[in-house]
């Protein structure tokens, strides 16, 4: 049994997400294929592991090692000797999988002939284990509902919105459940996914156990109240545990000396992470410092002007970008190019977070250390002091100065969104005139 609360977390989390998506045994040969449909024949043996990847992929042979599958519809007719890896929007099982089944999607479905070896450990919308089928060892599952009509040898451990058990369950049970009041709120399924090729059964909110089923251990369930459970089915105890609500955190009062302390601290990292980060500005490109504070000097109206542009016009590209990408996926998709349209995708969403981060950093740091070099400038030639052209001190002087303007209080905010608006016209001119620069060449 599982003892604790954090090993239940543990275990939903880690195995679930981990071990469904990223724990796959290296090996040394194994067979690959990714095609839109991917068929093992009836008569079919494979004496390796095999990698899978289409629109659909039906085993109805043999399949000595693993089965690593990821498409829309994974079925198993056949046998898989090892473990079985999947992701996809249904997973059917009817057949043998030897060990433990690692499967994440839609609609997870164990048929009434269905038999697994060791643990299923999963996740999605929906599981069923039909009436017939049997279970090994452990059941791991999180996801809203769970309708539990076959054998399973060892324990199960659930985190969902309903759970109904008509079957048998060798050992202890302990479940989070939701409460009939709870569903059956949000949108319907239909919503979120096709229509699938299984039925997908209708499991109340709460904790069923049916006339018919059998739990050889402990019943331990949580929610946020006790709900009616028949004790006959139960050989061991029934324990409830309630959903412990966490209660709005207090406001907590200051004093004067304490937030002033905060203050302080808060200005003194700020200062500090702006420090080294020009540091490694200065250091590494010098040349784009040097460009960046010629700019602002030079042209200061047009940088503000452009500043206040430079935000609509990046949401807007970065719209037109997505649109872009969705747009070619399912042409390509249509067009039965799925290779083509997943690289699509992947390559697209990359280059969108790229310059999502890219913009992130220019507003947080960059724009702060190209305005806070040009001041430090300034105040050295105020003070007709060499130093104005020195490699760092510039930099040092005026991030030092902007970080402690920027953190008084009330006026603070307005000042950063002018460096901000400065900042970001600068860097867009520079953008544009190395554009027009690389075009004419």
């Amino acid at each position: 049994m599982f003892k604790t609360r954090k090993t239940r977390t543990i275990s939903l989390i880690s195995l679930v997400t981990v071990l469904v998506l990223v724990l796959v045994t290296p090996v040394a040969a194994f067979e690959y294929q990714d095609n839109q449909e991917i068929v093992i024949g009836e008569d079919e043996v494979i004496d390796d592991d095999f990698y899978a990847l289409g629109e659909t992929v039906t085993v109805d042979g043999t399949i000595k090692g693993d089965l690593v599958a990821f498409g829309s519809i994974i079925t198993i007719n056949g046998t898989v000797e090892g473990d079985l890896i999947s992701a996809g929007q249904e997973i059917i099982i009817n057949g043998i999988v030897e060990d433990d089944a690692r499967i994440a999607g839609s609609v997870l479905y164990v048929g009434e002939n269905a038999k697994i070896g060791d643990d299923i450990i999963g996740g999605s919308y929906s599981l069923e284990l039909k009436e017939g089928s049997s279970i090994g060892g452990h059941i791991v599952y999180a996801g809203a509902q769970a309708l539990l009509a076959g054998e399973v040898a060892e324990d199960v451990l659930a985190s969902v919105g309903g759970l109904e058990i008509t079957g048998t369950v060798a050992g202890d049970v302990e479940a989070e459940v939701g409460t009939p009041e709870d569903g059956p709120g949000g949108p319907p399924p239909s919503m979120f996914m096709s229509d699938s090729t299984v039925p997908i059964p209708s499991v109340d909110f709460g904790l069923t156990i049916g006339d018919s089923a059998k739990i050889g251990g402990d019943l331990i369930y949580t929610s946020e109240r006790e709900l009616s459970v028949p004790e006959g089915p139960i050989d061991g105890k029934i324990k409830h545990i309630k959903t412990v609500v966490k209660e709005s955190m207090k406001e907590v009062h200051q004093t004067p000396g304490e937030v002033a302390v905060s203050w302080f601290v808060t200005m003194l990292r700020h200062i500090v992470t702006l420090l080294l980060a020009g540091l490694l500005i200065a250091w590494l490109f010098p040349k784009f410092l040097q460009a960046s504070t010629e700019m602002l000097q030079n042209k200061p109206w047009p940088s503000l002007g452009w500043g206040v542009a430079a935000g609509p016009i990046f949401i807007f590209a970065a719209l037109v970008l997505l649109m872009v990408i969705i747009l070619l996926a399912m042409i390509f998709g249509v067009i039965q190019l799925g290779g083509i349209s997943t690289a699509i995708v992947f390559t697209g969403l990359l280059v969108l977070f790229a310059l999502v981060l890219a913009f992130v950093l220019a507003v947080v740091w960059i724009v702060a250390i190209i305005t806070g070099t040009w001041l430090g400038k300034w105040i050295f030639t105020l003070f007709k002091s060499d130093l104005a052209e020195h490699r760092f001190y510039p930099m040092l002087v005026g991030v030092l100065t902007l970080a402690i303007l920027i953190s008084v209080p009330f006026a603070g905010w307005l000042l950063h969104l002018i460096i901000i608006l400065f900042g970001l016209g600068v860097l867009w001119q520079l953008g544009s005139n190395l554009f027009v620069k690389q075009a004419a060449e």
